[in-house]
Order: C-alpha cells, then structure tokens, then sequence
C-alpha cells in the first residue's frame, strides 16, 4: 500500500503527515532542493575527506559488495570535479565495482551554501507550520549508488526523514513502531536507534510502502520501522534527519554512570587492599578527580550553553554547517532576510556582551548602547534594507556617528560572512 500526498502547502502537511503517517510527496516541493549543484557538494566532501579536514571522517563513507570499502582503498572511489557530473560518476565507478556499491555523506549542507540554504527554507517552512522545533539535531546526508536490498534491513532511528528523490528509484517498507516492537532486544528501543534481525520480507504484508522516482518526496515519522529496497539500477537521494529525541535526564544519566564507572571503586576493584581503607585511598583521590572535572566542565558553561543553543536556532538544528565566507559587502544599506534575522541576546552571565547568531555562526561582540536598537532596525527594515549612515544620523549624536559606523561596518561583514546579508 501507498499513500500519494498531494502537497499544498506546510500547514497541511504537519496536520496530515509530520509526525503522523508516511507518505509519497508530489509536488513543486522539490525545486528548492534539486536547484543547488549536489554533485559539487560531494566532490568538496570527498576532497576535504581526502586531505583530512573533516571533525568526523566517517561522515564519508562507501560500502562495495556486502561490506565497507576501507579508508585506505577509497580514494580512486570518491567523486571528483573531472568527472564532470553525478551520472558520470556513478558510471565510473559502476564499471569498477562490478556489482552493489554506494557512497553516504553525512551532513552534506557543511560543504555547500546553496544546498544549506535550500534545507533551511524547507525546514523553516515546517517548523512554523508545526509551531514548534524538535529536541534533537537535524541532518542532511545523501546516499548514491547501485544496490538490491539496503544493506541495514529493517531498522528505526529517533528522526523524521524526508528522502528526496534526485534520480532513479527508491522504495521503503515503513511499519508503525508497535508493529515490530516485539521483535527488538533493545532496551526502550522508541528512544534509540535500532536494527531487527528479521527478513523484511517476512512482515512486508503488513508495511505502508512509500516509492517514488526523480521530484519525489517519500516520508515517514520518527518512530516507524523501515528498510530501503532498489531495483538495482542507479540512484541518488538527498535525505533531510529531524531527530526528536534529546532527553537531558537519560543523557546526563549516562554520563555520570560512565564516569563512575571509569573512577569508582567497581573499576579498579581488582587493585584494592582488603579490608578497604576508610577515609583515604582510590575511593577519596576518584570522589575528588569527579569534583575536579565538574568544577572544570560548570566554569564557564552558562555562557556555552548560551551561544550552542543559539547556534542551533539560527541554523534550523544543524550541527554542522558552512564555513564562513569571504564578505562581500562593502555598501551603506544592509539588508537581511525577515525569515531568517540575525539572532541576538545579551550574555547570561556578562550582559556587557551581545551574542550574535547567523546561519549556525556566533559571534561574542560589546553590547554599546546603540546596538540592540540597530540590529532590531536591521531585522525589521524588509527588502529595502537600513542605510546604517542615515540611521546613526538620525538617532545618535554627531560625535558618536563615526564611531558607530566603523562599528557596524565590521559586524555587517561578519553577518555577510556567515550568509545573513542579502545581495540584490
């Protein structure tokens, strides 16, 4: 069974779909995400793979056959700019592989501007429509290649997953979490990711089937089970994760049982003098290696906890996002898009200072008296944009406009830089 959903606008869509039901989108959804140069994403993915830049190398990946191609065999198999475009390089390494293969990136928006841009919009469009943002992060990863059955069978994450079909055809079997919940060895598997060890096949007469080709969009919340199938021709896919799961209680849970695992006496049991000491030995020297390391984390972290949330906000929960840019503006009138205004707050603990937050970007700057006053005018102004000369002339002294704009002209090159300037 396959639901077609004949898209419309956002508000219908979360009323109907998110977080509800799976489903197939055809619409003019798509055009804002098949707009940006993919390809060129994934060649400078590879190319920052190749020289080491990457916080997370394995959000490079390429599995050939039923396993992982090694990192020290991969460089021949990655994309690069002489293969001109996608379908050329899938047909290049088609011809090597001789049979299943794929390439995932992970967090594909870091490496491009266009693409990043592309997700916000429609996860701007979501959220708004939905009233409200998830807990978790949100990633965009895409998987090319050649394969039957996905190689990780029926399995479930924490995230709601809009799969846009590029090219080729792609097809899940979803299954409501009550459905296989019995078959998982998983403690509280609805808050984790989860893999079945069971042939989809054995329960496919009871999956809701969301398939489509190139301009697709196939959907399914959170907590349904799924598994990918292909025909085994070529294809590619742009995959946007909202994860909705970030509980602070069973994290911080975690983490303590960790730490006293690794400094209580249940560690280093084995080393003890019996009978135990009292008022000394391993026991004192790890309470107070745990006091030291939590005075160290808790300096400090008001304000870090400040700038990660506002760096989240700003860039729909991205993690990772594009660097920043060389600025290009260099005019007297700025203009910023009302959708997406630069984020600010005075600090939490030092209300001397103003954080900035543009696309996932943070920047600690003085908070001078003229510039909350700025910086609302700025967000608010629309298309046409602030004259900042004309602004500080008609609300500063004549003393205090030079000042002021020499100011300003810095920090509308770090929001330029960080992609909140818009350039007619």
């Amino acid at each position: 069974m396959t639901e077609v959903f004949e898209f419309d606008n956002w508000s219908q869509f979360t009323e109907t779909h998110w977080q509800r039901r799976p489903g197939v989108l055809r619409t003019p959804l798509t055009a804002p995400m098949l707009e940006p140069d993919y390809f060129s994403a994934l060649v400078t993915a590879a190319d920052d793979w190749l020289g080491g830049k990457l916080v997370r190398p394995r959000d490079v990946r390429m599995l050939m056959g039923d396993g992982e191609v090694k990192s020290n065999s991969m460089a021949p198999l990655l994309p690069r700019a002489e293969d001109g475009d996608m379908s050329q390089y899938i047909r290049r390494v088609g011809q090597y592989a001789h049979g299943d293969w794929h390439i995932v990136v992970n967090s594909l928006q870091q490496f491009s501007w266009p693409l990043f841009r592309a997700a916000k919009e429609i996860l701007d469009g979501i959220y708004r429509a939905a009233g409200s943002v998830p807990a978790g992060l949100t990633d965009c990863h895409l998987i090319a290649g050649a394969y039957g059955e996905a190689p990780t069978r029926i399995h479930k994450d924490t995230a709601t997953v809009m799969t846009f079909v590029l090219s080729g055809k792609k097809r899940f079997y979803t299954w409501p979490f009550e459905a296989l919940v019995q078959y998982s060895r998983t403690p509280d598997p609805l808050h984790h990711q989860v893999n079945l060890d069971i042939d989809f096949r054995e329960v496919a007469d009871q999956a809701t089937v969301v398939e489509g080709q190139a301009g697709d969009v196939l959907y399914w919340p959170s907590d349904y089970w799924h598994c990918g199938e292909s025909d085994g021709s070529p294809h590619v896919s742009v995959h946007l994760a909202t994860y909705t799961d970030n509980n602070v209680a069973r994290t911080l849970d975690s983490l303590v049982s960790t730490a006293l695992s690794e400094l209580k006496s249940d560690h280093w049991l084995d080393g003890f003098a019996y009978p135990p000491q009292v008022g000394g030995g391993p026991d004192v020297a790890a309470d107070k290696a745990m006091a030291s390391i939590l005075m160290d984390v808790a300096e400090g972290l008001p304000t870090r906890s400040q700038a990660k949330r506002l760096r989240r906000a700003s860039a729909v929960n991205f993690e990772f996002v594009p660097g920043q840019r060389g600025s290009a503006f260099s005019g007297e009138r700025a203009v910023v898009d009302e959708r997406f205004p630069v984020m600010f707050e005075r600090g939490v603990d030092d209300d001397k200072t103003l954080l900035l937050a543009v696309n996932g970007h943070v920047s600690r700057v003085p908070c001078l008296p003229w510039l909350e006053d700025f910086l609302t005018a700025l967000n608010t102004a629309g298309p046409s944009g602030v004259d900042y000369r004309a602004h500080f002339g008609r609300t500063l002294r004549q003393s205090e406009v030079a000042q002021a704009v020499a100011a300003v002209a810095q920090l509308l090159r770090f929001i330029d830089s960080a992609g909140g300037l818009v350039h007619p």
